[in-house]
């Protein structure tokens, strides 16, 4: 039996299978399209901030989070900006100021420790995982900074195709977060599929 073909119809499927993933590529590579990729609201909301939270943005970089955090918890809770890279602190300090933000402190951390200043709610790292050396003993100590039932929230780059060239280099498979995640102590509560080319893992203390 002869089975019909709409060849219009196969051509604009076979169209999407290359533009879609070229497009993202676009996309990711121009910070202004960030959003399309990141889908910071999705992962707020995800991550179920109240007005009380106290989070810690590690590896804040240019706040990208930090003051969508802030506008997310409001006026009573806090937000720790942590940077180790001096300059990117001095600018977040300047951000801050300029923003009038009383309810964001950026935080010169440490490479093998944030120092952040008091117990958070939700240690949150997007991007920063790949860069942590010995990132087990980190993890470890990164237990002080929580409060009894805090999350440890990591977003990160996975599955990163060949065409997305150097972001390559910044990828870490879901199995060796859990992995190591599990070696520091922690257990995964969440493993949210929202993101692509994301991980967004969320965990607790053993």
């Amino acid at each position: 039996m002869l089975r019909s073909v709409n060849y219009k119809t196969q051509r604009v499927v076979n169209y999407k299978i290359v533009l879609i993933p070229i497009l993202l590529a676009i996309a990711i590579q121009i910070q202004g399209c960030r959003a399309i990729w990141q889908k910071p609201d999705t992962i707020i909301e995800n991550l179920k901030l109240d007005s009380t939270t106290i989070i810690a943005d590690i590896g804040a970089g240019d706040g990208y989070f930090t003051f969508r955090f802030q506008k997310a918890i409001g006026s009573a809770g806090k937000v720790y900006a942590i940077e180790i890279d001096y300059q990117k602190y001095e600018l977040l300090v300047r951000e801050v100021e300029e923003r009038g933000s009383s309810t964001v402190f950026p935080i010169l951390g440490q490479a093998n420790d944030p120092l952040i200043p008091e117990k958070a709610d939700i240690l949150f790292l997007c991007h920063a995982f790949h860069h942590i050396e010995d990132r087990v003993n980190y993890f470890i100590g990164l237990k002080k900074y929580l409060k009894e039932g805090g999350r440890v929230a990591i977003v990160e780059l996975d599955r990163v195709p060949w065409y997305l060239g150097s972001l390559q280099e910044h990828q870490t498979p879901i199995a060796k977060i859990e992995l190591e995640m599990s070696q520091a102590g922690y257990f995964l509560i969440e493993a949210s599929t929202c993101l692509p080319l994301q991980n967004f893992l969320v965990f607790r203390i053993k």
